[in-house]
């Protein structure tokens, strides 16, 4: 038997409410037994940004950016000049520092090993410094498609009377249904994408 469908539902995929069209749904029937449907119901977030936390918040963003004089901001596709250490170079990085701290004679002359032993110290806390952040923001995302979830399902409870209201003939209903189901009818935007053909 599937999950019952409700409006507003939330799509796992994406955080966000079911829109209407999606092909993988029927609206008044069940969500399919599919294996990692999010059953959870999310609970609306009773809170408000008062101005005093709207501060505090822009001073600690600010007081990061001012922690951190140093960072910086590429040009897009500068950052694909720049060789880093991702995930498959971690290995690489941990066996490097011990050995060229313990191999001094095999560490080109040239290399500044204080400078290097320094850049490792900061690699190391601004990694530490990113996780903090990454989870910040997480928590941000997920909030944001709390509150979006209630937003969307209180919208659609007023297009939906504004649809009946229309039926019978109530002033004015029509014409916000009728400016309003364009946009309702909207599906999510995609990303355009460009196929490179193979050779034969």
């Amino acid at each position: 038997m599937g999950i019952p469908l409700t409006w507003g539902a939330i799509d796992p995929a994406t955080g966000k409410a079911f829109c209407w069209g999606d092909p993988r749904i029927t609206w008044g029937g069940d969500l399919p037994e599919t294996k990692g449907w999010n059953q959870m119901e999310p609970v609306r977030i009773d809170a408000t940004m008062t101005p005093a936390a709207d501060t505090a918040f822009t001073t600690g963003i600010t007081g990061i950016q001012g922690a951190l004089p140093f960072l910086i901001s590429y040009a897009p596709g500068d950052r694909k000049k720049v060789s880093t250490l991702g995930e498959a170079k971690l290995g690489f990085h941990g066996k490097c520092v011990p050995y060229m701290a313990q191999n001094p004679t095999l560490v080109p002359a040239y290399l500044d090993m204080t400078k290097f032993n320094n850049s490792v110290d900061l690699l190391n806390n601004l990694q530490a410094k990113r996780e903090l952040l990454r989870t910040l923001c997480q928590s941000l995302d997920d909030t944001i498609a709390t509150v979006s979830h209630f937003v969307y399902g209180d919208e659609r409870a007023f297009y939906d009377n504004v649809g009946q209201a229309a039926k019978r003939g109530v002033n004015g209903a029509k014409a916000i249904y009728d400016d309003l189901t364009p946009e309702f009818a909207q599906g999510p935007r995609k990303s355009k994408t460009t196929t490179t053909a193979k050779p034969n």
